[in-house]
């Protein structure tokens, strides 16, 4: 057992790393040359639509590859319920990577804190040709900024459904904080998402106290595989007085229909 266990460090570390790491590199590379040339793109056709659907096919491209890179084993249920343009999805968060699972299968706008190093570098090149909300928590002014650029992302049909993790947290795959509310009061169709996790393969938590996101991406990297399930949950247009309440990851998966709903 322990012979068997050195020889599987050995080959995640070296070989199995190796070949994922130039995927991932790749996938990034994709990603940044792509959106560099849609921003040039975007000044002389800032509004066509042959360039929305060009910005979603380069985002799904390099989404799948960093998805390769991985080893991701993406299982997606009920796909009918997928989030549609113009419409908000909300997701339990559990890792940074939550946003490449997600994005295999659709595009999003993305709204999140501003962050530095090497996550900031890429929400800088995302949003060169995306228009994605990032902001600080600790400046009142912003979040009325991202409520007012929410509600004029939504009035605009054509654009990509707005991804937002109403925990405001990584949380460890386990259950979910209570949601705020924010996201719930803009009117639009929500469309609820549960990721789960796998654990048996590979925890993809994500402490950012302990560690930073190049090192994350390491072990992310040299783990066999990451293996979830993406449950599409019906769409809910939320009516005056009601706001989507707390729900465990376990309980929503079990019911696979809708979250639950209470008056505040």
């Amino acid at each position: 057992t322990e012979i068997l266990l050195g020889v599987s460090i050995v080959f995640r570390f070296s070989v199995f790393f190796l070949i994922k790491l130039p995927i991932g590199v790749t996938g990034l590379i994709w990603l940044v040359v792509t959106l560099v040339a849609l921003s040039g793109l975007g000044i002389f056709f800032p509004d066509a639509d042959w360039k929305r659907q060009l910005e979603r096919y380069c985002t799904m491209v390099s989404s799948r590859l960093i998805a390769a890179a991985f080893t991701a084993v993406i299982n997606i249920h009920h796909k009918e319920n997928r989030a549609k343009l113009g419409c908000v999805c909300v997701a339990n968060h559990t890792t940074p990577i939550d946003i490449v699972m997600l994005a295999v299968d659709n595009c999003f706008t993305l709204v999140g804190q501003k962050h530095g190093g090497f996550i900031g570098i890429i929400q800088h090149f995302c949003s060169l040709s995306q228009q994605h909300i990032w902001f600080e928590r600790k400046i009142a002014s912003d979040r009325r900024r991202v409520t007012n650029r929410l509600k004029e992302h939504l009035n605009i049909s054509g654009n990509n459904p707005i991804l937002i993790f109403p925990e405001g947290t990584c949380i460890n795959n386990t259950s979910v904080f209570m949601f705020k509310k924010g996201c719930f009061e803009l009117g639009a169709t929500i469309h609820p998402v549960v990721i789960k996790y796998h654990r048996e393969f590979a925890d993809p938590y994500w402490n950012s106290q302990e560690q930073n996101m190049l090192t994350y991406l390491a072990m992310i990297m040299t783990s066999w595989a990451i293996v979830c399930d993406i449950d599409y949950l019906p769409p809910t247009t939320l009516k005056v007085g009601l706001v989507l309440s707390t729900c465990t990851v376990l309980r929503a998966w079990k019911e696979m229909s809708t979250c639950m709903f209470v008056s505040i």
